[in-house]
């Protein structure tokens, strides 16, 4: 594709650089002052993405656009209704409020609002092409428009203040769902999203995942910081690779340990209510970091294949057996600890 790419550089602002390479399909334009896009006008661009410009107008804006960016551009309204043939928006790191005018683009396929200031999207639920919709970082409670759009596939609701999510079951075709920071405490909706692929629900006031366990193409799952303590539901998800608990209540992490093809997975005890609790915080607090760098340890040799080389060979042998060693040597200390009584524990 050829490109204009005009950008402002120099300590004032004055010096300006202009790379040209013939063109009527890409324009971007960074860090410039302007009044007007008229000029675009005499040309046939089809995307333009404009970063951290000022003054400028969005009804300027050449109607036969098909993508938009305007990323930190201080922009506060909306103004698009002749962009039409729009297909992509991405207007991150602004100031915009509303939607307003927005249901007009009705074959936007991806729109991109993160980091605005957005509280009410009642106007989202006229887009019913849209596929990917990301609303990260905003001031959103209610998703009840966005539930309508059955044709999304990946969805970012990151840092809002949503705290139900009851009608999310609707988004059968949702693959990647992001809700991490919110305040959401049931999460059953989800376990009727059968093809997703990852999801991130870390930073919530989560204590039970059991909807999740019919999530059978489930390869990424992200719990951080919830109140989650059984993760039984997790035993007979194969596909899943990646696995994140931090700061949870986890007490059957044997399950984890045992899973057939996790590829990475972390877990940091938060609180230990009972006795049982009580004996795997001491083993935490002792050993728990070289107990699942060495697990990393082993999971990792599981998937290396044998290299051709005598070298190679004997490097790999010689870490297998240390993380032998090592592991066989914590199970012991593991053993010990929870043979300990602590009916007089205080």
């Amino acid at each position: 594709m050829n490109i204009i790419n005009i950008k402002q550089q120099g300590r004032c602002g004055e010096e300006r650089q202009f790379q040209n390479k013939v063109s009527n399909n890409f324009l971007q334009i960074i860090n410039q002052k302007l009044s007007s896009l008229h000029f675009l006008n005499i040309l046939d661009i089809k995307e333009l993405v404009l970063f951290q410009c000022k003054n400028f107008k969005l009804q300027t804006v050449p109607e036969n656009i098909q993508k938009l960016f305007i990323s930190d551009c201080q922009l506060k309204r909306i103004n698009i209704n002749h962009l039409q043939e729009l297909n992509e928006l991405e207007l991150s790191q602004n100031k915009i409020k509303n939607l307003k005018g927005i249901q007009m683009l009705k074959y936007l396929r991806l729109l991109n609002l993160e980091d605005n200031k957005i509280s009410t999207i009642e106007q989202i639920k006229q887009l019913q092409c849209i596929e990917q919709l990301n609303m990260n970082g905003n001031l959103i409670n209610d998703i009840q428009p966005i539930c309508t759009l059955t044709r999304l596939r990946k969805l970012y609701l990151s840092q809002n203040k949503i705290k139900s999510i009851n009608l999310m079951q609707r988004l059968y075709n949702l693959q990647e769902l992001e809700l991490r920071n919110n305040q959401i405490n049931n999460i059953n909706a989800i376990g009727h999203l059968t093809q997703l692929q990852v999801l991130n629900i870390a930073e919530n006031n989560i204590t039970e995942i059991y909807a999740l366990q019919q999530l059978y193409q489930l390869r990424v799952l992200q719990i951080n910081d919830n109140k989650v303590v059984h993760v039984q539901a997790l035993q007979h998800l194969i596909g899943l690779t990646h696995f994140e608990a931090e700061n949870n209540c986890i007490i059957d992490q044997k399950i984890l340990e045992n899973h057939p093809n996790y590829k990475y997975y972390c877990i940091r005890l938060q609180t230990v209510p009972t006795k049982e609790q009580i004996k795997m915080s001491i083993i935490y607090k002792c050993i728990s970091d070289q107990y699942y760098s060495i697990l990393a340890i082993k999971k990792k040799q599981k998937q290396l294949q044998i290299k051709q080389t005598q070298y190679k060979l004997k490097c790999q042998q010689s870490m297998q057996t240390a993380a032998n060693n090592e592991l066989q040597f914590v199970r012991k200390t593991i053993s010990i600890i929870q043979q300990l009584d602590l009916d007089n524990y205080q």
